[in-house]
């Protein structure tokens, strides 16, 4: 990857695509600083490699000399960093712009989808830097097996994880690309899923003819974006009309074994090294697209074997006294039931435990039906106030809109009980969890925070008693 870069500010650093970005930029040789509201947010290892790191704010975080300052699509565009950026003729590139730029440098693939990116960008990835072909990747979470959200690679491939969250997907360059699904999310931004079809629309015709677009063609809504007939895409999933079709054959404790067949012969047999169904698209996908770059198929399989998934996607933290502790970013009601129902399967005679932090006011409160259908499959659910990301909005509110959520899975029957906080929360598991039981700690905000605590607590209580 070529960076003509030599010093980036970047605002927004403790985000995860800002954050990944300003690693990938130090890994490459640029002096890199960074701010944020909440710099704790920010990993570690920015700090081991040299990252000036600002709380807040204030326009003597930006350097004089700095080539340029990359934000967040979050930040707002009065932010005193970005004025003051401007203010002195520093070109400001948003997080996508500047992923388009490499892109535009290299050969760009993108990963985009409501569900699902993360972990088949990462597959992907994997998957060419086994075939050996030196990619350079961004994701939005940490690779497990690299212990990074980035790699730095010297070929020509750029592949990013493509997020639709304001367009901010459209300003990607992508030669190959993916659509996985399209479900209602961001309707903050978008006000209906029409004008949200239209934006993946935009984004797929951002591939060129000569280019390479997989769309998901179970998807309801991503069928209805009429792409099917256009040269170069193919169609992924499980129904006859599929260029790549699966079929299930076994499962072993979540894990999932499938063939695949392409364009209506046989492929290959894949056994997958992560749990859930849901993966299973996933990993369809992502062999696809390396099949189109040039990866042999038996690479491909074994590294989908081989494969350990991403931080927070159902990621086992261990056991405390018997009690088994995951962690997962889910924060929309498919994902939320598609992580419970991967659970059941890994863990079918274990009592299940949810800690969920909603994520977003407006989400919680339009999709809160949905939201406690898909909690219901827990057999207890510990509410947090709702985690306001980038919403400005009262903490009251947040905690009004989880207790109507608790009330509304009650209603359903299922046993759920509000926590005004992480330590109650922790309080409240770790005093009834039994050994044998199953906790899942689940949220796109910082109720990871509970981990500790929860395996504190638990240790704590089982001495106690």
């Amino acid at each position: 990857m070529n960076v003509q870069f030599r010093k980036v500010h970047c605002v927004g650093v403790g985000g995860a695509g800002v954050g990944a970005v300003a690693e990938l930029l130090c890994r490459s040789g640029c002096q890199v600083s960074g701010s944020d509201s909440a710099v704790e947010g920010a990993p570690e290892r920015l700090r081991q490699l040299g990252v000036q790191l600002f709380q807040g704010h204030a326009a003597e975080h930006v350097p004089e000399d700095a080539d340029c300052v990359v934000y967040s699509p979050a930040v707002p565009l009065d932010n005193i960093e970005l004025l003051t950026a401007r203010s002195r003729g520093i070109p400001t590139y948003s997080l996508p712009q500047l992923l388009g730029l490499l892109m535009r440098q290299s050969y760009g693939v993108a990963v985009s989808g409501t569900h699902g990116k993360t972990t088949t960008a990462a597959m992907l990835g994997r998957i060419l830097d086994a075939a050996g072909l030196d990619p350079t990747v961004v994701v939005g979470g940490t690779v497990l097996d690299w212990g990074s959200p980035v790699r730095l690679g010297r070929g020509r491939i750029v592949l990013v994880e493509a997020c639709e969250y304001a367009r901010s997907f459209l300003e990607l360059a992508p030669r190959a690309a993916a659509i996985l699904n399209i479900d209602a999310d961001h309707l903050d931004w978008y006000g209906h899923l029409d004008s949200l079809a239209q934006a993946y629309r935009d984004f797929a015709d951002l591939v060129l003819p000569h280019g390479y677009l997989l769309v998901h063609g179970d998807s309801v809504l991503v069928r209805r974006l009429g792409l099917a007939e256009r040269r170069g895409c193919e169609l992924f999933g499980t129904n006859s009309a599929c260029h790549w079709r699966y079929e299930l054959c076994a499962q072993e404790h979540g894990c999932y074994q499938f063939r695949v067949f392409r364009r209506g012969r046989f492929h290959c047999h894949v056994a997958l090294g992560v749990p859930g169904k849901h993966n299973v698209a996933n990993a369809v996908a992502a062999l696809a697209l390396a099949q189109r770059l040039g990866v042999p198929t038996r690479t491909a399989v074994a590294t989908l074997a081989d494969f350990s998934s991403c931080a927070r996607r159902l990621q086992f933290v261990g056991f405390r006294q018997g009690v088994a502790l995951y962690d997962d970013y889910a924060h929309h009601p498919t994902a939320v039931a598609a992580t419970l129902e991967t659970l059941r399967e890994l863990a079918p005679r274990s009592r299940l435990w949810c800690v969920f932090q909603p994520h977003q006011l407006w989400r919680t409160r339009q999709l809160a039906e949905e939201f406690a259908r898909a909690l219901a499959l827990a057999d207890v659910t510990v509410i947090l106030p709702v985690y306001p990301a980038r919403e400005r909005v009262p903490g009251s509110l947040c905690a009004v809109a989880s207790q109507k959520l608790v009330t509304l899975c009650r209603a359903l029957g299922s046993d759920a009980v509000f926590a005004p906080d992480m330590p109650a929360a922790a309080t409240i598991v770790a005093s009834q969890a039994a050994a044998g039981d199953a906790v899942v700690t689940m949220g796109a905000g910082d109720v990871w925070k509970v981990r500790d605590v929860l395996s504190q607590g638990i240790q704590h209580h089982r001495q106690a008693g």
